[in-house]
This record gives C-alpha cells, sequence and structure tokens, in this order.
C-alpha cells in the first residue's frame, strides 16, 4: 500500500529530525514500528524503535491522529541491562542485610549520647537515597515490591508496640531495657526509615513522569523549533479544562450505567401495577 509506506516513510523522517533535535544519533536501518495502546492516554500510537550510535535502544511514541511525538525513551544496551539486572536483586538484599548488621552492631555495643543515637537513627534516610539511585533502575519492580512489603511489615510491627504501651523512642534509648529487644526494635525502625525513604523518592519519581508525560501532549514541537513547555497559567487553564470534561464524562458514563437498570426496573413495577388493576 503506497499511502502506508509513505506513512512510515514520513513517520521515520520526523523522528530521526527529532532525535537529532535532541542531540541522540540513530541508525537509520535499525528503524522499526509497531501500532500499540499507552496506559492512560486515548489514541492511535506507533511505537518506533532505533538503535542509537552508542549501542542504546531508544523508544519513541507517535500520535497517528495528531501526526506529533508524544514522548521518548533512551534504555542501556540489552546484554548490559540483563547482566545489570542480574545482580539487582542480590546488590539490594546483601547491601541492605549488611547495613543493617552494622548499624546494629554500633548500636549495641556503643554508649552514645542523644545525639550519637539520633544520628545513629538518621543514617538509613541517607543509605534509602543511595540504594534508590544504585539500584531503582535495573531492579524497579523488585524494588518497589519489596519496599512496598516491607514498609508494610515494619510499620506493623512499630504500631503494635506502640498499642502495647510502648514508648519506641524512650524505649530505644533506655540502657536498663533488655539489649536484646532494643535491639531487634531498633533494626525494625531502621528498615522503615530506609525504604518508607525509598517509597517517598519512587512516588515522587512517577508522580514527576506522569506530569512529564501528561504535558508533552501540550508542548510544540517543530523540527526548526525548540520544543515549548506551556506556561504555568497556560497549565492551570490545561488543567481546569481537562478537570471539567473528565468529570463531565464520567458524569455521563455513570448516569448512563444507573439509570438503564433504573428505567427497566420502573418499567417492570409500572407493567406489574397495570396487571394489578385489569
Amino acid at each position: 500500500n503506497n499511502n502506508e509506506l509513505l506513512d512510515i516513510g514520513f513517520i521515520q523522517e520526523k523522528s530521526i529530525l527529532f532525535l537529532k533535535g535532541k542531540k541522540i544519533e540513530v541508525i537509520p536501518d535499525s528503524f522499526g514500528i509497531k501500532s500499540d495502546s499507552i496506559e492512560g492516554l486515548e489514541g492511535n500510537y506507533e511505537i518506533i524503535f532505533f538503535d542509537t550510535c552508542d549501542n542504546k535502544k531508544v523508544k519513541i511514541a507517535f500520535d497517528k491522529d495528531k501526526k506529533e511525538i508524544i514522548y521518548h525513551t533512551v534504555d542501556e544496551p540489552k546484554e548490559i541491562e540483563n547482566e545489570t539486572k542480574k545482580g539487582s536483586h542480590p546488590f539490594i538484599n546483601i547491601s541492605t542485610t549488611s547495613f543493617l548488621i552494622i548499624v546494629a552492631l554500633i548500636y549495641s555495643f556503643t554508649t552514645l549520647s542523644f545525639f550519637g543515637n539520633t544520628i545513629l537513627l538518621a543514617i538509613p534516610l541517607v543509605f534509602g537515597f543511595l540504594l534508590y539511585f544504585m539500584a531503582y533502575k535495573q531492579a524497579k519492580d523488585y524494588l518497589k515490591k519489596i519496599t512496598d512489603t516491607i514498609t508494610l511489615a515494619s510499620s506493623l510491627i512499630s504500631l503494635l508496640a506502640i498499642i502495647y504501651g510502648v514508648n519506641i523512642g524512650k524505649f530505644l534509648f533506655d540502657s536498663h531495657q533488655n539489649i536484646i529487644l532494643r535491639t531487634c526494635l531498633f533494626v525494625v525502625i531502621q528498615s522503615f526509615s530506609i525504604f518508607a525513604t525509598l517509597k517517598l523518592i519512587i512516588a515522587f519519581r512517577e508522580t514527576l513522569d506522569e506530569r512529564k508525560k501528561y504535558y508533552e501532549l501540550y508542548k510544540v514541537n517543530d523540527e526548526n523549533k525548540e520544543t515549548v513547555t506551556p506556561s504555568f497559567f497556560k497549565r492551570t487553564a490545561i488543567n481546569c479544562n481537562s478537570a471539567f470534561y473528565f468529570g463531565k464524562t464520567r458524569f455521563i458514563s455513570a448516569y448512563s450505567k444507573i439509570s438503564k437498570p433504573i428505567k427497566t426496573a420502573i418499567k417492570k413495577l409500572s407493567t406489574l401495577f397495570e396487571s394489578d388493576k385489569k
């Protein structure tokens, strides 16, 4: 089909020009394309693939209706990605376990001041940041799952301790309490701090990513012009307009789902009344 070949050629040329504008050099012959849907967005899209000159993979989402590029991503080479992913899970497990053992030993065998103990309790926040930047890209799903699991488990244990009358802050700093129980509770608090920090960073990152995808729809793309992001006032107007139409469509959809069975029930009742009168 000549029209289809023309469309593919247009998409390929537009994609290469777009990537050049982003200073990404690709191998034109590595071009690949498939139709796909994008979660959270309505419309028809072509997903375009290229190999870059530095042996990476680039992916572009092209809106067929608007003839615009929505977003692009650049991935590490598959062989490197696979090798690093193999080691990401044990890295998270071993590094976290080692960290908890070291800080637990310091806590158990060192007499620190209130200030020293406070510093010790704050260290997991830094470790959580480091763990995210070192392992999130390679172990995204695993890190998210383990973060949810340990955050919920450690918070549940802490909650149970509070319910049974344990003043956690006082208990941790009271040298007259059982050292084993104190250390166990200390490890729970450390685990919570690490993975709550991770959860916060992941949630913040995903919020920014979703925000970026949303506003990509309203950017002005031109091969000869720099991409322009909507101003604050325009973004506010876009949000108000989008919220209004979203609410309107959802209300209409909900009304149509609810009204149909109600009308059917009323119709059946009226039929029954009419038959009773007869």
